[in-house]
């Protein structure tokens, strides 16, 4: 019943005013292995949160450790993790400070576990990857956490068992594009097979803009942060010059697109003649002339072309 309220926010105001949270609270400490508990507890704490109300007391030490405890608890639970991995997506986003009290706690770690543990719900996958891009986010240290616990064969898995979910694979893309810049992750990504599930996705999902920007900007970044994936990385090179073809309007697609075929042409000479083979000279001059007035896809367009007309 809280829970259903609590998607009003003026209930939640009220609620949180009049100590909700502790309540809560207490009462996953007073049924620490109580599934259906749980599972009501969590549906509650992601309907709080995604209103950005008291996102402070859920960044407690003590309330940061007793939620987790309840999520190691309900891991063979789909709802409680997927309703989980929601709240905390929510705090990450919404706190006024950094959520290092609940990464503290172990939040990446049972948010991987939460991942391996529901291969099989794009749902949870979807949260679960929201959640890890935003807690790792401008945060060379939690990149390396999300490495040290199988976070990266995670998330390429993901993308394996669900070819065609975009949603879930936009946001197992923006993770990945986000940590690809390190050499580290880059040699993890590519171990994992990374660059193949992302070239496949977007294949699979050419209807799907935002999969696509995040894509290409995947295969920039990779192919920037090491020069050996390029061959690998170019077999997107057709599903990039092809969507930029049929989705002109797309601003922030044009402008990833143009960088990573600048990306790869820079890389790679067999990129490079991919690239011009498939008449990608003709799609980013389109791009230049559809974009007049957009200043990134004009510089990321002429980049690629001037990068493409170098012996």
């Amino acid at each position: 019943l809280v829970g259903s309220l609590c998607v009003l926010r003026e209930a939640v105001q009220i609620a949180v005013g009049h100590g909700l949270i502790d309540a809560i609270v207490s009462v996953l400490i007073s049924y620490p292995n109580e599934r259906k508990i749980h599972e009501a507890v969590f549906v509650t704490m992601r309907n709080i949160t995604s209103e950005g109300t008291g996102i402070d007391l859920f960044l407690r030490k003590e309330t940061s450790r007793v939620v987790l405890e309840a999520m190691t608890a309900s891991t063979d639970s789909v709802i409680a993790q997927l309703n989980a991995c929601c709240m905390l997506w929510n705090i990450c986003a919404k706190a006024k400070k950094d959520p290092a009290a609940i990464v503290s706690a172990g939040a990446i770690k049972q948010v991987v576990r939460a991942m391996q543990t529901h291969m099989e719900s794009g749902e949870v996958l979807e949260m679960a990857c929201g959640a890890l891009w935003c807690f790792i986010d401008q945060s060379e240290i939690r990149k390396i956490e999300l490495l040290g616990c199988g976070a990266i064969d995670a998330v390429t898995c993901s993308c394996l068992m669900h070819p065609k979910e975009p949603k879930t694979l936009e946001k197992a893309c923006g993770l990945l594009a986000n940590v690809c810049t390190s050499a580290q992750m880059a040699e993890a990504i590519g171990e994992s097979g990374g660059i193949s599930m992302i070239v496949e996705a977007m294949a699979n999902n050419s209807s799907s803009m935002k999969l696509l920007e995040l894509g290409a900007l995947v295969l920039r970044n990779i192919v920037l942060t090491k020069r050996e994936f390029a061959a690998e990385a170019s077999n997107g090179i057709s599903s990039v010059i092809k969507c930029m073809n049929d989705n002109p309007d797309a601003v922030a697609f044009q402008r990833e697109a143009c960088n990573a075929l600048w990306a790869l042409a820079a890389q790679s000479e067999e990129c490079k003649i991919r690239i011009l083979a498939l008449d990608g000279v003709t799609v980013l001059m389109g791009a230049l002339e559809h974009n007049a007035c957009v200043g990134d896809v004009q510089d990321a367009a002429r980049g690629a072309i001037s990068q493409l007309a170098l012996s």
